[in-house]
């Protein structure tokens, strides 16, 4: 048996890349459980910054959306829940950055406060 012959490539001819297997996209890398966690979270984002309408609950500085964060008071790895209503906060960067320092006592403890 024999080989064809190949043709000699011709100097600086652009050379085409063999297609390789089929870029794979986010949602079929992951898993089931992970795309449901997935939507999970973004489902409590909307909630959380639907309630705060465009405010940081913390400072109350008017801040767009996509600058909020939604932040859980109580953290999902020590038994806080995906609840907007009552374990969820808008705050804005700097406002979540310094929450973070604080323990869901003291948070809890400033809500309370504010909305008295």
């Amino acid at each position: 048996m024999t080989l064809p012959r190949r043709k000699p490539l011709a100097r600086g001819s652009n050379l085409k890349r063999t297609a390789g297997p089929k870029r794979r996209t986010r949602r079929s890398r992951l898993g089931r459980r992970a795309r449901v966690a997935l939507a999970g979270a973004q489902q409590f984002r909307r909630d959380v910054l639907a309630r705060a309408r465009g405010r940081c609950e913390r400072c109350g500085r008017p801040t767009p959306d996509r600058d909020l964060d939604a932040h859980h008071l109580i953290p999902r790895s020590r038994g806080g829940e995906d609840d907007a209503k009552t374990n969820g906060a808008a705050l804005c960067r700097p406002c979540h950055s310094a929450i973070h320092d604080h323990r869901a006592a003291d948070w809890r403890r400033w809500v309370r406060g504010a909305k008295s």
